[in-house]
Parts: structure tokens; sequence; C-alpha cells
């Protein structure tokens, strides 16, 4: 078995195409299309060899720190030939099944390969636990919630999966740009936060239950919480064994709609 240390990646002929996200989760490279709205989950030996032909793959065969989970997995890392035929072809097989399925995009533009979502592991949430605060609720709150709920529920509704992501990536890009939206550094911005989410928390059951309905619930919130300047990120996150997702709103390391503890399970796949 060759070591894993020294294997360079050969000069990559592929990258992945911008509707797919991509994290390694476990022992498992998994792909989100979001074209198609659904994942992939792709194991050893493919997942090593596809880092020699795709620029933005998220194992690099010649980066031990991406595969230093196998050092808990003897056994499965004994049997890894990266160089025997039967590996290389499992990993033609692949780059032919992920082309075919419009997942690759040939010849890459000359740059630096793009970076695998990342952001802060969560600490805290915005309102610990079952705190109860005490919030005055305005018809103004009443009208944007309810708009904030309507806009979601047309939105998944209405727009396929992908442009979906889009439109929340646009949003929150152009948002951005905005002298209005709330630096959760500053003073008195995260105070504010902590107090609309009490809001959305109270008025929730009239409408609601954010029971399985993580991305449901992510959307409306994002869209109640940009009406007072607030822009947390929507984060998408897999578990690979066995196979989970999940979606939550996250600044920095504070949650807006779940725990840290249910949410360090996931391994981010997409920020928008």
């Amino acid at each position: 078995m060759p070591d894993l240390d020294v294997i360079e990646p050969l000069n990559p002929r592929y990258r992945l195409a911008p509707h797919i996200a991509a994290c390694l989760s476990g022992q498992y490279v998994i792909l989100m299309d979001t074209r198609r709205n659904l994942y992939r989950g792709i194991g050893s030996p493919e997942m090593l060899l596809l880092g020699r032909h795709i620029d933005n793959w998220p194992v690099c065969a010649g980066a031990r720190r991406n595969i230093a989970e196998f050092d808990s997995f003897p056994a499965e890392r004994e049997q890894i030939d990266l160089d025997s035929v039967a590996s290389h072809d499992l990993a033609r097989a692949a780059l032919s099944e992920m082309a075919a399925e419009r997942m690759l995009l040939e010849r890459p533009e000359p740059g630096h390969p793009e970076e695998m979502a990342s952001i802060a592991p969560p600490t805290a949430e915005i309102i610990e636990g079952y705190a109860d605060i005490d919030v005055r609720i305005s018809w103004l709150d009443l009208y944007r919630f309810g708009t904030a709920v309507i806009c979601a529920l047309v939105a998944l509704k209405c727009l396929p999966f992908y442009r979906l992501v889009l439109r929340v990536r646009r949003r929150r890009k152009a948002a951005m740009t905005h002298t209005d939206v709330a630096d959760f550094r500053a003073p008195g911005s995260l105070e504010l936060g902590r107090q609309r989410v009490a809001v959305f928390r109270r008025l929730r059951p009239i409408l609601y239950t954010a029971s399985k309905a993580c991305l449901f619930d992510s959307l409306a919130l994002g869209n109640f919480l940009s009406k007072y300047g607030l822009r947390p990120s929507m984060v998408f996150g897999v578990s690979a064994a066995p196979f989970a997702a999940h979606c939550w709103l996250q600044q920095g390391e504070i949650i807006f709609n779940d725990d840290p503890l249910s949410v360090r399970q996931y391994t981010p796949i997409l920020i928008l």
C-alpha cells in the first residue's frame, strides 16, 4: 500500500459544477446536488483518488490532514490500495457517472480552487434553552411574522431548490452592502437579535411547529430577522453514518434556531 503522505494530486481536469456542494463527513465525501435536490455519498478508495482529478474536491490524496479520521480505523486504512487496478477502475467509473449527471465541469479556468463550506463551530444559542424573554409584540411584529412565513411557504412551494438557493444567496449578498444591516459584533446587535428571535418563537405556534421543518423554519426566521436588518447565515449540514441532513441559522458561533449540541453532529456542506 502506498504511503498516503507522499501521494501527489495530478493536474486536475475537472471541477465540481457550481450547483454541487461537497464536504468530508466521517469516512465519506457527501455531495449535495442543488439542481436535483439530492445527496450522494462516495467512500474509499474513490473519494481519495478523485482528489487527483477534481481541483475543488474536499479530499486531496496528498493532504494527510484531510484524512486524519482514517487513523481511528486501521483495518479500513489497510484495505485502501490507491494504486490497484480495481481502485482506479472505481474512480474512473465514479468520474464517468458524475460527468454524465453534469456534476463536473471540464478544463477548469486557471485560479485557486474554491474553499469548502466553513463556519465557526457553534458554542451557544442566541436564547439558551427554554429561557423566557419578556418581549412586547407589536402589530408590526405580527405583520412581519405573517409575511415572513407566507414568503417562506410560497418559496418552498413554487421555486426549485436550486432557485431557492440562488435567491437566498443573492438577497444576503445584496443586504451585506447596505448600511442598515446589523453587525452582530456591534454593541446592541446581539440583544436585538435575541429580542426578535423571542418574538418569533412566541408567534410561531400560531401558524406552524418547527419539528421536522428545519428548512422552512430557517427560511421563515431568516425572512423575519431581515426586516430588522439581521442577516445570519443559513447553514446546511450533513452526517454520513447514518445519513442525515439538517438546516439552521448561525452567525459566528451563535445558533438562532437550534442548539449547539445538536448542530455539532453535522458537517457544514453549504452556507448561504
